[in-house]
């Protein structure tokens, strides 16, 4: 089975992808480096490929307007709910919360819901709720009350928090 995130807002949030690291080479280029079999024809137009310096340049994190999974929304309090993919690693945490931070205004919240497919109108797990507040930076959770420090609690929330099934989380600013 599949495991699906999913992230509300009071507002409508920005779409699309946040913290990879690629640059675009054309495809025939890779193949004269002999790191891609492509061959070029006359009739299709050189295709472009997103290439990653690092294996960290791959962890990002993508939200996508919900499509099929309308019934996800009763989980939420606000109406504005969009599929979260997350890459399940520590850079990939930095970039939710990078992303949190910077589209939260000063008494805002954003919620995060993780189910398995089909089970979206499953009872939350109460004993993983989570509460991240970015404006007193503390972490409350199974890991405890935890005071983040003011210069490093992008870093810490990518070392502590981990996105689990049935979880409810709410980031508050």
């Amino acid at each position: 089975m599949s495991v699906h995130h999913f992230i509300a807002a009071n507002k409508e949030l920005p779409v699309g992808s946040f913290g990879y690291k690629w640059i675009l080479k054309p495809a025939s280029e890779l193949a004269r480096e002999g790191k891609f079999g492509w061959e070029q024809s006359e009739y299709v137009q050189e295709p472009f490929v997103k290439v990653f310096e690092s294996l960290e340049d791959t962890y990002g994190i993508d939200i996508i307007k919900l499509d099929g999974y309308e019934q996800i929304k009763a989980k939420f309090k606000y109406k504005y709910v969009y599929e979260l993919l997350c890459s399940h690693h520590r850079k990939g945490y930095r970039e939710l919360f990078k992303y949190i931070d910077t589209n939260l205004l000063h008494d805002e919240e954003i919620e995060i819901y993780t189910c398995l497919d089909g089970h979206e109108l499953q009872k939350k797990d109460d004993d993983l709720d989570t509460t991240v507040n970015l404006k007193t930076l503390e972490f409350i959770g199974q890991l405890g009350n935890i005071k983040l420090d003011k210069k490093r609690y992008i870093t810490q929330l990518g070392e502590m928090f981990w996105l689990r099934e049935k979880q409810y989380v709410i980031v508050k600013k």
